[in-house]
């Protein structure tokens, strides 16, 4: 007599290898979703600096021409004293209390900046 042999299934892999693929493919569509929504918000938060910044800039050009105009002040004030040292005592005195000296120009740029130290 024959026993009826006790083989074990044919599974196929289809089903597993298909289950891996549309997760890596689910997980690959959320990394992309994410990477997008985070491309978004960075083009925001430029466009707003660029915003303020705008805001911001003729403030501070205003404080740049007005610490040139003070820098200039400064200028004329330090060479009167150092021509007025020469002759006055308290000139001298002052001068050299503040250690105040006549600067050559810088090269190539503008020749009234920061001409004189203090």
């Amino acid at each position: 007599m024959n026993k009826p042999s006790k083989t074990s299934p044919n599974y196929s892999p289809f089903w597993a290898l298909g289950i891996v693929f549309l997760t890596m493919t689910v997980l690959q569509g959320l990394q992309l979703a994410d990477t997008l929504s985070q491309r978004n918000k960075l083009k925001e938060a430029h466009a707003n600096q660029n915003k303020q910044l705008e805001e911001v800039l003729p403030g501070v050009q205003q404080q740049k021409e007005r610490a040139q105009t003070v820098s200039d002040a400064v200028e004329r004030l330090s060479r009167d004293l150092l021509q007025l040292a020469d002759g006055t005592n308290e000139a001298s005195k002052i001068v050299a209390e503040f250690k105040i000296q006549l600067n050559n120009p810088p090269q190539g740029g503008e020749s009234t900046q920061n001409s004189t130290k203090n």
